[in-house]
């Protein structure tokens, strides 16, 4: 991302919040900012998303926690058409490039609705909604292997050309091409963009051009700079650890990082670094531009995240709440966990201080492991919506006896004479089928509508192994 006056403070990370736009957990003060670009166009705060993943320039106050942005980019990591999609493998692929889903991702409701039962719209975003021939704008971060973990997907609708972030391979300077994943690049014809040298394998760039014949066709290939920053510049890189050589010498989402004896550690340790863990990291650059890290956060794992839970607001704290239904689950909220109000009347910055008793919400989230309660649930994603009938659980079976599940300490009840049960192809079967194909650790999902659930009582109406 090119184009950033090097202030004091620079941040990469997902968007998780506004009312002040929220990024690494540091609330970012932007309305006096107008240099604002989003896919190298000139934008405003409200075309910034929840999900998209931004590089922010400005000051820091000495809390840490809050700042004054001088300039925000976003540009997406993908845009072009589906050309597979593996429901089983929780992926798709665009140009090429494997797109990977969890239950964090955020998708926008621009998108169609189509995968309710029959195909009929149920209000809801997920994978299946998708179809090959979908024009898409993707977010998200890269694995080492290159698969990109979506964080925000978007509709592009009958929008042109074809666009990709990514890391050269097989350049080939005589016929002009190179390699972006198993994607094939022509850039014979492009004009590139901030480039102090020639353009080598391993430059991470962003290419833009149109798809003919299996070959993306440039028109402008951009030099990337993930996090520039001076020395003595505070840093922070939201990520996954995309090389690996030891604690002292790695690169999250192609920054490159040392730790040092004073490191602070929070969700894990040195020991836990490794390949394609996603962690949060803060600190300062040195002479040589290496973000020196005062301290790493360990992320939840995308893939990691298979709690879903949807229902009324039974009680709330500062930073936890639960559900009507489920009051053996305790759900909490961190600065990672992602705020979004999609409600028809939704309230202008909103955060966790507006969810209030009584509210619908959804939620996308991981058994908390730092607590040691098998029933604590950390929110990745957190959504306020419109009412709705149904209340939703989905998570890992702890264990099952007759027609009681339980499920993060909620015990499902399955034995009403109108239950219906469904296996991981949507296709329905007998209770008896249902029991003998779950064991500890499946995970199902439990739909109940709101005259069912009270207190830690879960009627079933619906359960099916995902």
């Amino acid at each position: 991302m090119g184009g950033i006056d090097r202030l004091g403070a620079h941040s990469s990370g997902t968007i998780t919040g506004f009312g002040s736009v929220i990024v690494n957990g540091v609330e970012w003060e932007v309305s006096g900012t107008t240099d604002i670009t989003i896919d190298d166009a000139p934008g405003t705060e409200s075309g910034l998303a929840v999900g998209q993943v931004v590089l922010i320039t400005g000051e820091l106050d000495n809390s840490g926690t809050s700042g004054t942005a001088t300039s925000i980019e976003y540009d997406s990591v993908l845009e072009g058409n589906v050309t597979s999609i593996n429901l089983a493998g929780d992926s798709f692929v665009v140009l090429g490039q494997t797109v990977s889903v969890s239950s964090s991702t955020v998708f926008d409701d621009s998108l169609p609705d189509r995968s309710g039962p029959g195909g009929t719209p149920d209000g809801r975003r997920t994978l299946a909604d998708l179809l090959v021939g979908d024009n898409l704008e993707i977010s998200g971060f890269p694995t080492s292997a290159g698969v990109i973990q979506a964080t925000r997907i978007d509709d592009r609708g009958g929008a042109s050309g074809a666009e990709v972030r990514g890391v050269v391979s097989a350049l080939n300077t005589v016929a002009e091409t190179f390699l972006i994943g198993t994607l094939n690049v022509d850039y014979s014809n492009a004009t590139l963009e901030d480039f102090s040298s020639a353009l080598a394998n391993g430059n991470l760039v962003e290419v833009e051009g149109s798809l003919s014949g299996g070959t993306l066709v440039a028109t402008r290939v951009e030099l990337e700079d993930n996090l520039p920053g001076d020395d003595g510049d505070s840093g922070e890189v939201e990520g996954l650890v995309t090389r690996f050589v030891s604690a002292t010498d790695f690169d999250v989402n192609g920054v490159r990082v040392t730790t040092v004896a004073g490191t602070q550690y929070e969700g894990g340790t040195a020991g836990n670094l490794g390949l394609n863990v996603k962690v949060e990291v803060e600190g300062e650059f040195n002479a040589q531009g290496i973000l020196v890290a005062d301290e790493v956060k360990f992320r939840v794992q995308e893939g990691s995240a298979d709690v879903e839970i949807e229902g009324n607001v039974a009680a709330r704290t500062s930073t936890t709440l639960t559900i009507e239904g489920m009051d053996a689950i305790t759900i909490s909220v961190n600065a990672a966990t992602q705020l979004e109000d999609d409600r028809s009347s939704p309230q202008p910055g909103f955060n966790f201080s507006h969810v209030v008793v009584g509210d619908f919400v959804e939620i996308r989230g991981a058994p908390n492991t730092a607590t040691g309660d098998p029933n604590d649930v950390i929110a990745t994603r957190l959504e306020r919506d419109d009412d709705e009938d149904d209340t939703i659980l989905q998570g890992p079976v702890q264990s099952f006896a007759g027609p009681v599940v339980l499920v993060l300490g909620v015990a499902i009840a399955t034995d009403a004479i109108d239950v219906a049960f469904f296996d991981v192809n949507d296709d329905e079967i007998s209770s008896a089928t249902f029991f003998s194909s779950i064991g500890v650790g499946s995970i199902i999902k439990a739909k109940a509508d709101e005259l069912r659930v009270f207190g830690n009582d879960f009627d079933a109406e619906e359960i099916e192994i995902e």
